[in-house]
């Protein structure tokens, strides 16, 4: 047995007090434990960084136990035994149920020397048993609830007083809104909720070390009520999912000089006009994710950024890309709900640096697509995954020469109402099928 790990948040969560070096130095070192066989890739990004990994169960229980000993990090299993021990235990994470938490902060009622606490619960009154305790110096809360069900819950104006939190992740089912006392935190860099049905307070842009910010799209009423409008957002942030079109402004955007993600939903006209300027705004900007409500009337133009490598696009059918909406540097490209026709394809077939492309619930023009070229086709091509495909009833490529380094092909049939695909492939992509 192995277990799995999501390398970019254990990252984001070991090295948020330090600058960016040190997230290098970081992957540096997961880089070195894989080149020694002591963890396994499991999943890489667009760009070829790790992105999750395995560690076999015996190697996870040496480092469990050497945690232990060196006091490093504890899991409710072997929280317990000396009292002046429990007193000192920096780091612990709770997984099964509230009886081991509920004994371990009995007997440590002030954990003023914890500095991480992870809690997998399912109890709905988590945050009122939490906030009873003396938490000065915690860095890192993260909470995580079931997914399937939805509990309404009361987040306690307290948390404010936990003013080294640096990261806070909230997910599952869990609705509410966090107090206004969050914008407290002077030194919170991460705040992710997207996985959860939690709404942000106003003030939260006060927060001047906020580096990435991620939430869900309905849950933005942070924007309503224009304090936005008065309190630009701290220059420092990286991440921002998901800024609602129409707080997208130029003024806003060419503040966030260090944005490298951004996610917008609700794309409107004059959006599209913003992202197709000759000026590209932001400039760092690597990771670009757009959600439409409607159908626009401007053709979107990403020509002049070309630091964007990842572009994430959910539309409607209606909706015409030309080849202006995709720079050359582009790496990887998912399309969900968009129309897929020739000259379209003809256009990603061209893409100098493109190795993911994903289409999915997208309309196709035509029942067959011919990933065929004249040796030019997806040249640097690794993964294609087409899933749920509208109005396709046929894939082929018999050409060997198109599509030279690809390594994973993923054709997934849609529901039976979309007509499921015969897949027709040459020989060399059939043994790549997964």
């Amino acid at each position: 047995m192995v277990s799995l790990i999501q390398v970019t948040t254990t990252i984001n969560m070991t090295a948020f007090q330090v600058v960016a070096y040190m997230t290098c130095l970081a992957e540096d070192i997961l880089n070195d434990l894989v080149s020694r066989n002591l963890i396994q890739v499991a999943k890489r990004t667009y760009d070829g960084r790790i992105s999750s990994c395995r560690i076999h169960d015996l190697l996870h229980s040496l480092c469990v136990e050497l945690a232990k000993e060196s006091n490093f990090f504890h899991t409710e299993h072997n929280a317990f035994g000396d009292p002046d021990n429990i007193a000192r235990i920096r780091r612990i994470t709770f997984y099964s149920d509230n009886i081991a938490m509920n004994e371990f902060f009995l007997l440590n009622p002030k954990p003023t020397k914890l500095r991480s606490l992870f809690c997998f619960t399912k109890d709905r009154f988590i945050f009122s048993q939490l906030v009873h305790l003396d938490f000065k110096l915690l860095q890192v809360l993260v909470v995580v609830t079931a997914q399937n069900v939805y509990e309404r819950l009361t987040i306690p104006n307290k948390i404010g007083n936990m003013s080294c939190l640096r990261y806070v992740r909230l997910e599952g089912g869990i609705r509410g809104k966090l107090p206004n006392s969050i914008v407290k935190l002077k030194c919170l860099e991460t705040l992710d909720i997207i996985h959860s049905y939690i709404k942000l307070p106003f003030g939260v842009w006060e927060s001047k070390k906020l580096r990435h910010l991620c939430y869900r799209e309905e849950c933005y009423c942070v924007f309503f009520g224009s304090p936005f409008c008065r309190i630009m957002p701290p220059n420092n942030l990286q991440t921002l999912m998901w800024l609602d079109d129409k707080f997208c402004e130029p003024r806003m955007l060419h503040r966030l000089i260090n944005l490298r993600k951004l996610g917008i939903w609700r794309v409107s006209d004059s959006t599209i006009k913003i992202l197709s300027a000759l000026s590209p705004v932001p400039k760092a900007l690597e990771v670009l994710e757009l959600r439409f409500f409607n159908n626009t009337s401007e053709q979107i133009n990403l020509s002049s950024h070309p630091n964007i490598v990842k572009l994430v696009m959910f539309g409607f059918s209606a909706m015409l890309l030309n080849i202006e909406a995709f720079h050359p540097n582009l790496v990887k490209l998912t399309l969900v709900g968009l129309m897929v026709d020739g000259n379209l394809l003809a256009v990603l077939k061209k893409l100098p640096k493109l190795r993911i492309l994903t289409l999915h619930r997208c309309r196709h023009d035509a029942e067959k697509m011919d990933l065929s070229g004249n040796g030019d086709s997806f040249p640097q091509l690794e993964v294609l995954h087409i899933k749920d495909a509208r109005g396709l009833s046929e894939v082929t490529c018999m050409d060997d020469m198109s599509m030279p380094k690809l390594k994973k092909l993923l054709l997934v049939q849609g529901p039976i109402i979309y007509s499921p695909i015969r897949h027709r492939v040459s020989e060399r992509l059939a043994m790549l099928r997964i």
